[in-house]
This record gives structure tokens, C-alpha cells and sequence, in this order.
């Protein structure tokens, strides 16, 4: 059984690759997290009490027949006071400077941003910063839609009598899902020393897709999404092995103008560094002094084979102007191997009942519709030994039905390098997503 279970893992593995800076995640991690979901709650709660307070102006105004014009200018108060990104006084304003003192400060890294599944600044700007205004403008919106059904109407109806400007920007939800259904080029390999082994993925992907030019820069649409269980069930081994997809979130956006970039990127890990002595290593994926778009995160102890080193995974990071529809994701997945013994009473994989003896850890999958290609050096241990994969190359979504929930042609693709991920073997794994 351990063997089908190893065997199924790596074959649908994902890994948490850092896309930003060779810096270390800091020792403050926690911080950094605690900083981040502070400012972000602040400002929903403060978002989410403004809205309350125009929905409430509202209702009693039309119940004892006041003018809706004075509930308008009031609650254009209130909203400059929340969501008003220009002012500098506004919640939003000071919770965008909060954010950005994170970095000055050193208070989060670019490794502690991608390990919270942001987007690292050094490579993406301050578009982390944007995505977690518009995420606590979302959730304060999607809060008050559950208790005020006729939001959007009040909002609406707010917009039309004048007066408030900022009504218009609340008159319909920031974000809206979007449904990308995947058709049958969508799989992936996973490569060793020995023949490749493939994989299909079908069912939907939940794309949460929010367009607030206030916030984000003009011409690009966020992508934030929300828990999801769109993948079918992968059945690896009938009868015996079962792979269920779960996608928790998704940090990123889609370009149709501004100055996105189009990501391109390699991913190299060399199995054995040379101990030159010292201190100093050679690793056969970094170069010295580093190109622009380098990274390489810290050498390790091999956890197999007594007293080799293990290189860090290095990214090499290419950007070019987005074409329209180019995008790039960081989505949080989760992959559960289930075994026909570990089904529950109803039989069914991927369901409740399910009792998997090992849990899967969610990991950042990177997706690009740029191209993407790893490699691991000196694979198994075994020097001039090199395990390739990819390249892979996506495409861009179409710009014009962005927004109709058509996705129809968009593709983005990963393949990230492992270590010890096949019954001890070194492996590439790599995935194309297409929507249909």
C-alpha cells in the first residue's frame, strides 16, 4: 500500500515554489501573518458597517417617506470615510499604507508573502497590497449581501438620486465567479529516469474575478478565489487508488492592459551541491553574481543520503509585456490520495466520509499562461544525471468575454522539480489547465 500511496502522491504533487527573492523567510513569519489578516479585517469590518449604514438610511427613509437625495449624500460620507481609495484619510487609504510599512519595515518578506500565498513584490509590485484591499472589500460585501437581499437595488437606487459618487462604486458586488470547465487537454506528466506517467484532470475551476479600477491598476482584473471542489475525482488506479483536487484559493490577475507582466519561468534544483570548503558551494543551477529574475532559496541537508547537500529550488523569472488575457496565478490545492480501504460507508471517494491515513497539505501552485519549464540536476544522487520538464506554454484568456464568464481559450501551465517525490526518485511534475 505504501508504495500505490507514493506512487499516486507524486504523480499528482504540487510544491510551494518562492517567485520573488533569494531573501530567507523571516524568522517572524507569524507577524507578517498577524499583520496582514489585522489590516485586512480592520478594514472590512470598517467597509461592512458603512454599507449597514446606507442599507439602513434607506429602508427607513422610504418606509417614512423622506428623501432618498439626503440618504444619499449621507451615505456618500460614510463611504468616503471606507472604501475611498484616493483619500489617504479613508480606511482604505490607511490600511494601503499599513500594507506597504509591511515591506518598508521588513516586516514581511517576499518568501513570507508567497508562503501566505501572496503575490512577492519584488517580481509583481504592490499587487499583493491591492488584492488584499479588494478581498476585504468583497467580504464585507458578500456580508452585507446575505443579511440585505435588495443591496444592490438600495446601492443602485443610492447612485441615481445623486450625491454620492461613490454609490455607483458599490452598486454591484467587486467580484463575481467565474466558471473555467476544463476540456480534455487538461492533465499533466510527471517525469523521472524511467517512462513518463500521466495524469487527466476534468471538472470546473471557480475563477473569482473582480474588476475595481478604483483599487487595482486600470485594465487588469483581479483573480481571487474562494474555496472549490470544481476537479472530478482522478481515478488513478481503478478499484484501488483515487486522487480528489480541492482548490481552497487563487491570488493573481488576468492582463487586459496596464503593466502586468507575461511570466516566463524555469525552475532548476540541483540534487548534489559541491562542498568546495569553506563555506562556499557549488550549485550547478545558480549563477554568480545572479542574472535579474533569479532566486534561489537556501541549500539543505539531503534528508536521504548522509552528508550530501541539497541545492535550493532557483527560479529563473523572465517577464515580458503581457499580451490582452495573459495571467498568473498562485492557487492554494489541495491533492488527497484516497485508498479503496479508506473509503467511507457510501462507497464514493472524495466525500465526507472518507478516512485518508495521511491528510495532503495544501501547497501555492504557480500558473502561468506565459511558459514554464523545471529541471533537477544530478537526479537520484547520481552526478550528470538531468530529469527535464516541459516546456509548457499556455495561453491567454480571451479580454472581451472576460467579464460573461466565458473563458473559453485561456491555459495556464506549471512544472515544478521534486526531490525524493517518487519512491525516493527525483521527478518534474507539470499540468496544463485549459478551459474550454
Amino acid at each position: 500500500m505504501f508504495g500505490i500511496r507514493a506512487r499516486v502522491v507524486t504523480a499528482l504533487a504540487i510544491a510551494s515554489i518562492a517567485l520573488g527573492s533569494a531573501t530567507p523567510a523571516s524568522a517572524a513569519l507569524d507577524k507578517c501573518e498577524k499583520a496582514i489578516s489585522g489590516v485586512q479585517q480592520k478594514l472590512a469590518t470598517s467597509i461592512e458597517k458603512a454599507l449597514s449604514k446606507c442599507a439602513d438610511g434607506y429602508q427607513a427613509a422610504v418606509v417614512k417617506g423622506k428623501s432618498i437625495a439626503d440618504v444619499a449624500a449621507k451615505c456618500q460620507g460614510s463611504l468616503s470615510k471606507a472604501v475611498d481609495f484616493a483619500n489617504s484619510a479613508s480606511a482604505m487609504g490607511k490600511s494601503k499604507l499599513k500594507l506597504s510599512d509591511l515591506i518598508t519595515k521588513q516586516t514581511c518578506t517576499d518568501l513570507d508573502l508567497q508562503a501566505l500565498g501572496h503575490l512577492p513584490q519584488s517580481t509583481f509590485g504592490d499587487r499583493w497590497q491591492r488584492l488584499v484591499l479588494i478581498g476585504a472589500f468583497d467580504s464585507a460585501y458578500s456580508t452585507n449581501l446575505k443579511s440585505v437581499g435588495p443591496l444592490v437595488n438600495i446601492m443602485r437606487a443610492l447612485s441615481d438620486a445623486g450625491g454620492c459618487p461613490l454609490c455607483d462604486l458599490v452598486s454591484n458586488p467587486p467580484c463575481f465567479s467565474h466558471a473555467c470547465i476544463l476540456d480534455n487537454t487538461s492533465g499533466g506528466e510527471v517525469h523521472t529516469t524511467g517512462s513518463p506517467i500521466t495524469f487527466g484532470l476534468s471538472g470546473a475551476i471557480s475563477i473569482g474575478l473582480c474588476n475595481v479600477p478604483s483599487i487595482f491598476p486600470s485594465g487588469e482584473y483581479a483573480v481571487l478565489g474562494t474555496p472549490a471542489k470544481g476537479f472530478d475525482t482522478v481515478t488513478v488506479i481503478p478499484g484501488t487508488a483515487y486522487a480528489c483536487v480541492r482548490a481552497f484559493r487563487t491570488e493573481g490577475y488576468i492582463a487586459c492592459g496596464g503593466t502586468a507582466p507575461k511570466v516566463n519561468y524555469t525552475i532548476c534544483q540541483d540534487h548534489m551541491v559541491t562542498d568546495l570548503g569553506g563555506g562556499l558551494f557549488a550549485d550547478e543551477c545558480e549563477t554568480t553574481p545572479p542574472p535579474a529574475g533569479q532566486f534561489c532559496a537556501a541549500d539543505t541537508a539531503d534528508a536521504v543520503h548522509s552528508g550530501v547537500i541539497n541545492g535550493g529550488p532557483c527560479l529563473q523569472v523572465t517577464t515580458a509585456p503581457a499580451a490582452p488575457g495573459d495571467a498568473f496565478f498562485l492557487a492554494t490545492t489541495e491533492i488527497q490520495v484516497v485508498l479503496a480501504s479508506e473509503l467511507g460507508p457510501d462507497g464514493i471517494a472524495c466525500t465526507d466520509d472518507d478516512t485518508p491515513a495521511t491528510p495532503a497539505t495544501p501547497n501555492a501552485l504557480p500558473q502561468t499562461t506565459g511558459s514554464a519549464s523545471a529541471l533537477v540536476k544530478d537526479a537520484n544522487n547520481t552526478a550528470g544525471v538531468t530529469i527535464n520538464g516541459g516546456p509548457l506554454t499556455g495561453a491567454p484568456f480571451n479580454c472581451a468575454q472576460a467579464t460573461t464568464s466565458n473563458t473559453s481559450g485561456g491555459k495556464t501551465v506549471s512544472v515544478l522539480p521534486a526531490l525524493h517525490g517518487l519512491l525516493g526518485n527525483d521527478l518534474t511534475t507539470q499540468n496544463t489547465l485549459s478551459c474550454q
